[in-house]
């Protein structure tokens, strides 16, 4: 069965209202566009869970869609995932070296898979992500965070 983009983008939105309402989407549906490696799901939702597991959806979202922006633009060093993550100063250290083996919760898995298979939330152009708004060339999007410490998670244009 071919499937059109019109067929993929319906379920992509139906299927990210049913993640952000709390439900699971079984892996059949993510499989008729061909499932993401279970590297690609570790490496992603891994930076995902290190950087921002505690700071919802959103934050989650952004956080993904800001590697996969990174890895789809040639201004980058990196052609992969984990290219990117590693990339001498781009995550912390603790990042760097716990985004294979950190257990990844369900919940971040599925939105990490969604991204791979339907693509970033945000315009290819915002690769910033940080505590700090004065990155890039303007703010995409600031998302409160829990921390009395840290506010805002920055998340700006390149």
């Amino acid at each position: 069965m071919e499937v059109t983009q019109i067929t993929k983008t319906i379920v992509g939105i139906v299927a990210l209202s049913i993640i952000l309402s709390g439900g699971t989407i079984p892996d059949k549906w993510f499989d008729m566009f061909g499932s993401p490696s279970k590297q690609d799901v570790q490496s992603l939702g891994g930076v995902m869970t290190i950087e921002n597991k505690d700071n919802g959806d959103k934050c989650l979202l952004l956080t993904g869609s800001v590697v996969l922006n990174r890895v789809y633009r040639k201004s980058w060093k990196g052609d992969t995932i984990d290219e990117i993550i590693t990339t001498k100063g781009q995550y912390a250290n603790v990042t760097v070296n716990g985004y294979k083996t950190v257990k990844v919760p369900k919940r971040i898995k599925m939105l990490a898979k969604y991204l791979l298979i339907f693509g970033p939330i945000c315009p290819s152009n915002v690769v910033y992500q940080s505590k700090n708004s004065k990155l890039g060339s303007g703010l995409y999007d600031k998302v409160p965070t829990p921390n009395e410490k840290i506010k805002y998670e920055y998340f700006c244009y390149e």
